[in-house]
């Protein structure tokens, strides 16, 4: 394909703008001169033919047909045009360039157009093929009154002599044209080289910018709209040369600070290819350093492709945790930054070390709660001895370091079996059971289990629970584990003779459980905090009431692992409402996408 620069292409427009006005300007005048011919031949064979009329209307009596050719012979003659005299029935009568014998043969001219016309208005004008002289010839005809009747003289003229005029017009208008042509583009071509000379110098020096960023300006000897567009040329350039080299800069802080990563770091394009790897992420996934511009499914192993693809994303950032096997088992974890229209970055972690020390200290407190529990045990069975055997009358101080001793042996009983139940959990060693829960015969199971704490503090509790509503849960654990737990802290943080609502609500078309109690609440600095194992809001109170630290810690462990969501929020003026929420059966489908 040939390259033609913006000074061909302008010449070429120039020539095609000059050759269709030449044509127009060409055809224009041709049609205008060959109107004007036929005009001014109209109007002589129009003279020509009231002069033989004239001739005509001089007899007063019939006139043979031979008289009548010799006076159409004579007036041809004199005016060098075809004289035809044609009788009122249409038959012709004389004609200028036929013999007498041959005008008896001829064919009847009343069905003319010229003859019609001339009868009807007086004057008839035709332009036809005539077979008779084989060419294109205009007829002129008008009536004659000789002696008592009609007669039609027409005078016709060869169209011959009119395309000679036009042919030999046309001819010099081409040689008029090529000139014109010709000179123009002399002209144009001068004043494109002027005009363009700058804008030539400006392509030229961007082509060197786009190899060489540090050029010298551009000259500006012209102040017309080319030269502004070569001054905002050189601004251009000296800001593209700022920002190329602020660019290599940052690309090199960015490159030292990814090459100092631990963490992997993979960026991604929106059809998945990589676009950027440091070298954490070729030894956390073993890739070679040929993976740019390559697919990350071909990339980086099955298991991680299909893990990224299952990301759940929010908004701008995404995250999820799995376990990755190559010659031994490492875990990593999958941090995610979506650009928009750009595609994403992912960062990878390897968090082998940390899960180790988690399951050290889930194998230690394990083995310590198990191994704690046969001397606690000891401990309380050796305190409801002392209790039991103690006379009614014996020493006051003895019997209150018995009841101490009994009561911190069961605190300390329910710790290590909490301990031992989230040990399991952690573990993934509790058995479960997911199948269609009516809730509300569920949550009047977990009243009737806390219904004794609540009556002792003359605690009313409400249920408000739709009747018709099911979860996908394990009836056992969300009735006597999760609901009860919710409602035993409740219990224990309310003031005697208060109230605790139990209702279901509709929230993003999702029903969730909801335990409204009307207690002193949590400060706002304590509430991100409640679902940690061991945290109290009040130590104090906490130990004076009973408590462990691990009843929302075990709540929200089990609500995870039936894919429900948990959380807690303030009640005003006073009090607390946590809330959980399942997959019901009609959302399950949805859950599993």
């Amino acid at each position: 394909m040939i390259n033609i620069g913006i000074r061909g292409k302008l010449i070429l427009v120039s020539i095609f703008l000059d050759l269709f006005l030449l044509i127009q300007v060409g055809v224009s005048l041709e049609l205008n001169l060959e109107e004007r011919l036929e005009e001014g031949i109209t109007k002589n064979l129009y003279n020509h033919a009231r002069s033989v009329r004239v001739l005509l209307t001089q007899f007063s009596g019939m006139v043979s047909i031979k008289e009548m050719d010799k006076i159409s012979d004579a007036f041809g003659e004199a005016i060098g045009e075809r004289v035809t005299i044609v009788a009122e029935d249409g038959s012709m009568v004389g004609d200028s360039q036929l013999e007498p014998g041959q005008i008896a043969n001829t064919d009847n001219h009343g069905n003319r157009p010229e003859i019609i016309t001339a009868l009807k208005e007086g004057r008839g004008v035709a332009k036809r093929f005539s077979d008779t002289l084989n060419d294109d010839m205009i007829y002129m005809a008008v009536p004659a009154t000789v002696g008592d009747q009609t007669m039609i003289v027409r005078v016709a003229k060869s169209m011959s002599d009119i395309r000679q005029i036009v042919l030999s017009q046309r001819s010099f208008l081409i040689k008029a044209s090529v000139l014109a042509l010709a000179m123009a583009l002399v002209v144009t071509y001068m004043v494109l080289e002027f005009m363009t000379r700058t804008f030539r110098i400006l392509v030229h020096r961007a082509k060197r910018i786009s190899r060489d960023i540090g050029e010298h300006p551009i000259k500006i000897s012209t102040s017309d709209e080319i030269g502004g567009l070569a001054t905002s040329f050189n601004s251009m350039a000296e800001q593209l040369d700022k920002t190329v080299v602020e660019l290599a800069q940052d690309r090199a802080w960015m490159n030292a600070i990814l090459e100092g990563m631990d963490e992997g770091v993979i960026a991604l394009n929106n059809a998945k290819r990589i676009t950027l790897i440091n070298s954490s992420a070729r030894k956390l996934l073993n890739i070679d350093e040929q993976s740019i511009g390559k697919e990350l499914e071909g990339v980086v192993p099955r298991e991680v492709y299909e893990r990224v693809l299952g990301i759940d994303v929010n908004d701008t950032y995404c995250k999820v945790n799995f376990d990755f096997f190559t010659t031994h088992q490492k875990y990593l974890q999958i941090f995610g930054a979506l650009m928009k229209n750009r595609g994403c970055v992912l960062v990878f972690r390897d968090i082998t070390n940390i899960r180790h020390v988690e399951q050290m200290q889930q194998d230690f407190v394990a083995n310590v709660s198990h191994e704690l529990r046969t001397p606690v045990h000891t401990v309380l069975a050796t305190a409801e001895l002392i209790r039991d055997l103690m006379p009614n009358d014996s020493n006051k101080q003895l019997a209150k370091l018995s009841g101490a001793l009994e009561r911190n042996a069961v605190r300390l009983s329910k710790i290590i079996a909490n301990l031992l139940y989230l040990s399991k959990l952690d573990a993934n060693k509790q058995s479960i059971r997911i199948a269609e829960t009516p809730l509300l015969s569920t949550v009047r199971n977990s009243m009737n289990l806390a219904a004794e704490a609540a009556r002792l503090k003359n605690i009313e509790m409400t249920c408000l629970v739709e009747p018709d509503i099911k979860f996908l849960a394990d009836s056992e654990v969300l009735s006597e584990v999760i609901l009860f737990n919710l409602l035993d802290n409740a219990i224990k943080y309310c003031p005697e003779k208060s109230t605790i609502t139990i209702r279901t609500r509709l929230v993003h078309n999702q029903y969730r459980v909801e335990v409204e109690d009307n207690g002193p609440g949590i400060p706002p600095e304590h509430q991100s905090r409640i679902y940690e194992r061991f945290y109290r809001v009040s130590k104090n109170r906490s130990r004076d009431l009973g408590g462990t630290g691990l009843g929302l810690s075990i709540v929200q462990q089990w609500v995870k692992k039936m894919d429900g969501d948990s959380g807690m929020e303030p009640v005003l003026p006073h009090g607390c409402l946590f809330w959980i929420s399942l997959p019901t059966p009609q959302s399950a489908p949805q859950t599993m996408q």
